[in-house]
């Protein structure tokens, strides 16, 4: 089963889990675009793919942010991941 949030996959092996992300590549040969699953980690911990979801999407956002703004941001991606957990 795997465990999927937004464009992050979580494969469970054994007792822990390999972290994936989702990302658009393209061909190119032909320019044509294809889904293509970047490992971001494996044999990892549940909280620590969370954790890792968490840095990712704040990396992704590339503005320049203060440490307690920074913070915020990461608390309220947190809680996002907690609340898809409990539904």
């Amino acid at each position: 089963m795997k465990i999927i949030f937004k464009d992050y996959v979580m494969e469970p092996e054994d007792s822990r889990f390999n972290l994936l992300k989702k990302v658009i590549r393209k061909n190119k040969e032909t320019g044509q675009k294809y889904d293509y699953f970047l490992m971001l980690g494996y044999g990892m911990s549940f909280e620590h793919c969370l954790n890792d979801i968490a840095h990712d999407m704040l990396e992704a956002d590339e503005k320049e942010v203060s440490i307690p703004e920074w913070i915020e941001q990461y608390k309220a991606i947190k809680n996002e991941l907690l609340i898809a957990i409990k539904s």
